[in-house]
């Protein structure tokens, strides 16, 4: 990879932590008028870089239908989407959730430029957690804030995505709405996948680092 493809893969992931930053802010904070617009303006900006990489990326492709498959929530994550008007545009709002995935997709491209296998290994399990918890908690949040009475802050939704994904469920923190319910389905059903994949990751780390010190 280029040093200039790093720049702009670096340059992105800036702006797709802005991205998020932005619709953390929007749901966790009752906002004026004027900021609801600046904050408007910021994210179609925004979302026409990102629409303008997907686009760039899609004509450099070779294989324009394999470029598509498998970066098609990059297209989706492009929408610039901010009114909350009906419950509708509400959930179409939660596509920028689909930005987080850029986001560590990016991040994952930039630590394989720097960091060796097994570390690349490491930080890829740790983004992956945190990508599916930090979208849980986001979705979950944005539905049951105010709904709820379990949930009074963003950490009770994270609480409440990090014991879904890891199948404990203590039960002090549940949906209420449907909604909401869909979401915990839908994170149960990703989670347990995930989960399997990251203990099977971690158990192959030990595996190879235990071989490589018999072999020394």
């Amino acid at each position: 990879m280029k040093r200039s493809e790093i720049l702009v893969d670096i340059g992105l992931v800036v702006l797709a932590i802005i991205s998020t930053g932005l619709l953390v802010f929007e749901i966790t904070h009752d906002v004026t008028a004027s900021t609801s617009k600046l904050i408007s303006q910021l994210d179609i900006v925004i979302a026409l870089i990102f629409f303008a990489d997907f686009i760039y990326g899609f004509l450099q492709a070779k294989s324009k239908s394999q470029f598509f498959s498998k970066r098609w929530y990059e297209l989706l994550a492009s929408i610039p989407i901010t009114s909350t008007t009906t419950q509708i545009l509400r959930s179409l709002r939660l596509l920028r959730v689909l930005r987080i995935i850029r986001l560590m997709a990016r991040m994952r491209r930039v630590a394989d430029f720097y960091l060796d296998g097994p570390k690349f290994q490491i930080l890829s399990i740790v983004l992956t957690v945190f990508t599916l918890v930090f979208m849980g908690a986001v979705a979950f949040h944005s539905y049951e804030f105010g709904i709820n009475q379990n949930v009074h802050n963003l950490f009770d939704s994270f609480w409440w995505a990090m014991v879904t994904v890891t199948t404990i469920g203590y039960g002090d923190i549940y949906p209420v709405t449907t909604a909401g319910r869909i979401v915990a389905m839908m994170l149960m059903i990703v989670g347990i996948g995930t989960l399997g994949t990251v203990i099977g990751s971690v158990a192959t780390q030990f595996l190879r680092a235990e071989e490589e010190f018999k072999k020394e």
